[in-house]
């Protein structure tokens, strides 16, 4: 049986010792669309009368995603980075970040976020789960930063910032079992750090504070709203009745 960091590490999060799986951060945030659909669809478009096939190409650069940042993660370890050479422009952009600005990790990268929170409406708690990429010390001032490889999405991303800020940082042992939640330090700033194939990097800060914690707060209760018993009865039947 996985432990609760095998299991986060696959995005399923548990808030409590033996507790039940909480709700991923990103799919509570993508509930605001802010246009991906649209540019998804498009995308997918151009890509099929170029004779591609668009699941393919999607599949290869959330691959590449994933291995950019266990490179970035590995590089504030202090570790050797064996990468592909597609993934070297990206790799090239994140030595140029932290050449430049030079920051101090606050604790250890990758590190995972967890909560729970009561529903004022239902009374009911609901967790949720995440992990963060970096909690950077950059001039002095305390940065909470997301890796992005792809476009920006700005809501989406500042509403899985806002999950981060203000959740608990879990702690296991070394079997990988969760054994207490710790509060998340204090930021000054909170931002994505993207990086693109020309080798070049922004970050870019977004105001992911009580107001955007509150909005997330309210789509995590909206969507545990219609996975609760009742709804999801209601939504079989209508499917059945389709």
């Amino acid at each position: 049986m996985p432990s609760d960091l095998q299991l986060a590490l696959k995005h399923k999060y548990v808030s409590s010792p033996g507790g039940k799986p909480n709700i991923n951060v990103t799919s509570i945030a993508k509930l605001i669309d802010d246009g991906k659909s649209s540019a998804f669809a498009g995308s997918a478009v151009k890509i099929t009368r170029a004779g591609g096939d668009y699941r393919a190409e999607w599949e290869a650069s959330g691959a590449r995603g994933t291995r950019v940042h266990r490179h970035f993660d590995r590089y504030l370890r202090g570790l050797e980075i064996d990468m592909l050479p597609e993934d070297k422009p990206l790799v090239l952009a994140l030595e140029k970040f932290l050449i430049e600005r030079d920051p101090e990790p606050m604790i250890e990268p990758e590190f995972v976020v967890v909560c729970e929170v009561l529903c004022p409406v239902c009374g009911q708690y609901h967790g949720y789960g995440g992990r963060g990429d970096v909690a950077l010390k950059i001039a002095g001032e305390r940065w909470l930063i997301d890796l992005k490889t792809g476009k920006r999405y700005a809501v989406e991303h500042m509403l899985q910032l806002a999950a981060l800020r203000y959740g608990r940082l879990a702690v296991y042992d070394e079997a990988g079992a969760l054994v207490e939640t710790r509060p998340m330090p204090a930021f000054d700033r909170t931002g994505d750090l993207y990086v693109t194939d020309e080798g070049e990097y922004e970050l870019v800060e977004y105001p992911a504070g009580p107001d955007a914690y509150n909005a997330f707060l309210s789509l995590l209760h909206a969507y545990s709203w219609t996975r609760t018993p009742e709804i999801t009865k209601l939504r079989n039947a209508w499917r059945k009745a389709a």
